[in-house]
């Protein structure tokens, strides 16, 4: 099926930590050819892997970023958590430095995909008047994920069928 499946809201610490997760598995989502058609091996531990697991850290970051998502989960633990896991990686790009480089190059344009998505969501929204349109806000978006992650054991979203659960 194309979908991802992310755990229910209520099972991370805050709205900025389960959007952040939700623009992590999205990124990933670009990798399908409908997308930006990215090379993805999903053989846990491979290198491959390790390679698209950075382009989606840096992803969420970006988009993170650009929606402007900042919060003290960016500090302390939360931080701590982040590093840790881009470091259980590192091994597997020891091999290529310059990997770095590209996965942010891919990690930007997989960014910018969801943006202009994003964008294009609302601007349709914005053509149909006859819908009552809601302030679009993290708060509000945040609300509605906990609403349809009670309504249901996890959330479906549109995407490819690249990532079986969030991490």
């Amino acid at each position: 099926s194309d979908r991802i499946l992310i755990a229910p809201r209520e099972t991370f610490r805050s709205d900025e930590s389960f959007t952040r997760t939700l623009l992590h598995e999205m990124t990933h989502s670009t990798s399908h050819p409908s997308a930006l058609d990215r090379p993805c091996n999903t053989d846990f531990g491979s290198p491959e892997y390790a390679k698209e697991e950075l382009v989606a850290e840096l992803g969420s970051l970006f988009a993170s970023a650009d929606l402007g998502i900042q919060s003290a989960d960016m500090e302390g633990a939360f931080y701590d958590n982040h590093v840790a896991y881009l470091k259980s990686w590192i091994h597997a790009l020891e091999d290529d430095p310059d990997y770095l480089f590209r996965a942010s190059s891919k990690a930007d344009k997989a960014s910018a995909y969801l943006m202009e998505r994003y964008e294009a969501v609302l601007e349709k929204g914005r053509e149909e008047p006859e819908q009552v349109q809601a302030k679009v806000s993290l708060r509000s978006e945040a609300a509605a994920m906990r609403r349809a992650a009670d309504a249901q054991p996890s959330v479906l979203i549109t995407a490819p069928d690249l990532v079986q659960s969030a991490r």
